[in-house]
């Protein structure tokens, strides 16, 4: 698996941080199950900009939201965590063991 899907000998685990890829953006996720070696579930987390922060700088806030909807995602062979039902070939996936906030202001 490839060091931009999964930090390097990371196995997914409860609590652990997982971030949504979309293009450039990401979203911050935490790992709430893990159901397999090749399944797991997640919740996003909110961001919000850091006090202070300039326009386009990259601070976040990051916090857990214990409601919001779980979202079962699968490790395809292709090697990208993709959420169940889409196209391992989407343009969304998980990058597992780390949780960020990226918002690309440049579209």
């Amino acid at each position: 698996m490839g060091v931009w899907l999964s930090k390097e000998g990371v196995s997914p685990e409860v609590g652990m941080g997982a971030t949504e890829v979309f293009w450039s953006d990401k979203r911050p996720c935490t790992i709430v199950e893990v159901c397999s070696d090749r399944c797991i579930i997640v919740r996003r987390c909110s961001a919000s900009k850091a006090p202070n922060s300039e326009p386009y700088d990259q601070q976040w806030d990051i916090k857990e939201v214990p409601d919001n909807p779980h979202i079962k995602v699968t490790l395809r062979n292709n090697g990208k965590w993709v959420v169940v039902g889409k196209s391992k070939d989407a343009g969304s996936y998980f990058y597992i063991g780390e949780r960020r906030m990226y918002y690309d202001y440049s579209f």
